[in-house]
């Protein structure tokens, strides 16, 4: 008989026997799986340059990390290499943007000359000549309008950063682009260029109908769904620039807001922009797009230029007298001006409803004779050492009855080259007299708000009731610093 302790021994080595052939199979399998992990590793290092380094001694480099300085290198190279392509592909797109550039500025100067030769006496006004012209007329308007088209080619020029970073021509043009930046200039009441005028004498000047066609008209702005007036207090006219869409919308969701307002038993705040035509085909598919979204925009067909700012000061008298005669009191602003809320709800606390003004209004200005001067007047043009009381152009308000009055005078007076003077000559003539109104209007000087801590910012805005010549930034700025707490009714 085999002895019970060999039956044990062979017992045991049946049992243990697969174990252990199973551990040295499992051992092998995990030598194998280590080894395809690093390799695995590796591979990721070489095809990104990124993956979990291994352990390895002190002074040793891993195979992870060979990779990676590997992977690294050859990444630099690629990168350099995309680079250099980067920076041709932008340098040619440059080039072709400042070639579809160049191609728009000269049809712009085509287009000037020929509304020069057709209307050579209107500034792109169809359908009014002058009498007796001559041929040295004729020269001063085409110096006018070359001074025009070198603005508006400076314009464009400066236009260009905003092209670039936009990053794709396409994006520029896309009709559903909404991303478009404020022209460089501040506005175009700020931007004065010595005005060449039509005559020698003021006196000559002729007078102009305002015989314009509307673009946009929202003649439903002061009326309700049913057509009935709204209870209007105070309308905010806007004048500003065709490519001033930023100014417009840090407008709207600051002072141009009813929202903004409190709720007056005498009405409501509303407000419509003030435009003339642009040339520029990518702007009017703009503007058109924006008068469908908040139906605030007035838009005639007269050129869009400082040297008709005077007939787009008229078109809003016009559009107050007949589409929202109606309200309480209508304020022309500037679109680089910002209103002071708080100080300025006080000036309507003892105001009158007929012949009343608020504004600063300037008494014996003297005409600048200057040939420097952005504001020259030849004595030949004008003889009067100064101008007849007026509302300084950034900001003023006027009684409702004084914009109907001040329109129907301005039809049967010759434009001036400034807008604020003519209208205070149209109140010259019905012998209506603007008062003045003590710290009205403040126009700083930008550095003012790059110089000076915020505190004095502060205190030297607050004692004004409007602030002019603003970047759109310092006007939300401004804003808010003078909002009032709105306490509506639940």
């Amino acid at each position: 008989m085999i002895p019970r302790r060999t039956i044990a021994k062979l017992a045991c080595l049946i049992l243990i026997g697969p174990v252990f052939i199973y551990g040295i199979v499992k051992f092998r399998y995990l030598l194998d799986a280590e080894h395809e992990v690093r390799q695995g590793r590796m591979s990721l290092w070489r095809k990104t340059g990124y993956g979990v380094q291994s352990s390895s001694s002190e002074g040793e480099m891993s195979p992870s990390l060979y990779w990676k300085r590997r992977s690294a290198s050859r990444l630099v190279g690629d990168k350099t290499k995309e680079n250099a392509e980067e920076k041709n592909v932008t340098k040619l797109r440059k080039e072709v943007i400042m070639a579809l550039k160049k191609l728009d500025i000269a049809k712009k100067k085509l287009h000037h000359r020929e509304i020069l030769n057709k209307y050579p006496y209107t500034s792109g006004k169809p359908g009014w000549k002058m009498e007796n012209s001559s041929e040295n007329k004729v020269g001063i308007v085409n110096k006018l309008h070359e001074k025009i088209e070198h603005s508006d080619m400076q314009k464009d020029e400066m236009g260009l950063d905003i092209l670039e970073t936009e990053g794709e021509i396409g994006n520029y043009f896309d009709e559903d682009d909404e991303d478009i930046e404020d022209d460089p200039n501040l506005n175009a009441d700020v931007v004065r260029a010595v005005p060449v005028s039509h005559v020698k004498r003021y006196v000559d000047e002729p007078v102009d109908p305002h015989e314009y066609n509307y673009i946009y008209n929202p003649s439903h702005r002061c009326y309700d769904k049913d057509g009935r007036p709204r209870s209007v207090f105070l309308l905010l006219m806007v004048v500003t620039a065709p490519g001033h869409f930023q100014r417009r919308d840090v407008i709207r969701n600051t002072y141009g807001s009813e929202d903004q307002w409190p709720a007056l038993k005498r009405g409501v705040f509303t407000t419509v922009f003030l435009l003339g035509k642009t040339f520029n085909d990518t702007q009017q598919k703009m503007i058109d797009k924006e008068a469908h979204i908040y139906s605030d925009i007035v838009q005639e067909d007269f050129i869009d230029t400082y040297a008709n700012l005077s007939r787009k000061t008229v078109m809003g008298l016009k559009w107050v007298t007949n589409h929202c005669r109606h309200t309480t009191f209508a304020m022309k602003i500037d679109d680089d001006s910002m209103i002071n809320q708080g100080r300025f709800l006080w000036i309507f606390k003892d105001s009158s409803l007929t012949n009343w003004t608020a504004s600063e209004t300037m008494l014996n200005a003297p005409v600048l004779r200057s040939t420097t001067s952005k504001y020259f007047i030849s004595e030949e043009y004008y003889p009067a050492p100064t101008y007849p009381p007026y509302m300084n152009g950034p900001g003023y308000v006027l009684s409702s009855d004084l914009v109907e009055s001040g329109y129907h005078m301005a039809l049967k007076t010759p434009l001036f080259p400034w807008e604020d003077v003519f209208l205070g000559t149209c109140f010259k003539k019905m012998g209506f007299k603007p008062v003045y109104h003590k710290r009205f209007l403040w126009i700083p000087n930008p550095q003012f708000f790059t110089l000076n801590s915020e505190r004095t910012i502060v205190s030297g805005i607050r004692p004004y009731i409007v602030i002019s010549n603003l970047q759109p930034n310092t006007m939300e700025f401004v804003w808010f610093i003078c909002k009032i707490k709105l306490i509506r009714p639940v």
